[in-house]
């Protein structure tokens, strides 16, 4: 698409969107830019916006804000938002202990949904169940603002060796 194209079709998405339409979209450039400048290397984290960090060996923490744009129709937390804040939290856990050219990749993934998702923000803590050379077995707890368990999910994870 060439570049007057997009900016008369963003002026018309803009003339017509509500206020929360509006506050969303101003959020697009500085997380298109925070993956452009290294921030972030994914899109979907630049998308997500996660904060990580490990509380111990054996535990990696990741949280990320939700926003209009990581809900469903009934105005809670998409189930894929949460699936998908298992799946990096575990995935980093692991990721987190491998040498630089070998990566983990999501083999199996199990979700159960406990309550929604709703609030500021959610995060996960991933613990490993077990450990071996190739697979790696995770689980990962969701909690929201006030503690309370979302989701809880398990993960296989398989390592493979980058060429």
């Amino acid at each position: 698409m060439e570049k007057k194209k997009w900016i008369e079709q963003l002026s018309s998405i803009w003339d017509q969107a509500t206020e929360e339409e509006k506050n969303f979209l101003t959020t697009i450039p500085e997380r298109i830019q925070s993956y452009q400048n290294g921030t972030y290397q994914l899109l979907i984290d630049a998308y997500l916006q996660p904060t990580r960090k490990w509380l111990n060996e054996d535990t990696y923490e990741v949280t990320i804000p939700l926003h209009k744009g990581t809900e469903n129709l009934l105005k809670i937390t998409h189930g894929g938002v949460t699936a998908t804040l298992l799946d990096i939290s575990m995935g980093s856990l692991v990721n987190g202990l491998l040498p630089e050219n070998v990566a983990a990749v999501t083999l199996e993934m199990k979700v159960n949904y406990i309550k929604p998702g709703k609030g500021p923000f959610l995060r996960c803590e991933a613990r490993f169940i077990s450990r071996s050379k190739r697979i790696f077995t995770v689980e990962g707890t969701v909690y929201d603002e006030k503690e309370k368990v979302v989701a809880h999910g398990t993960g296989t994870f398989y390592t493979i060796t980058n060429s």
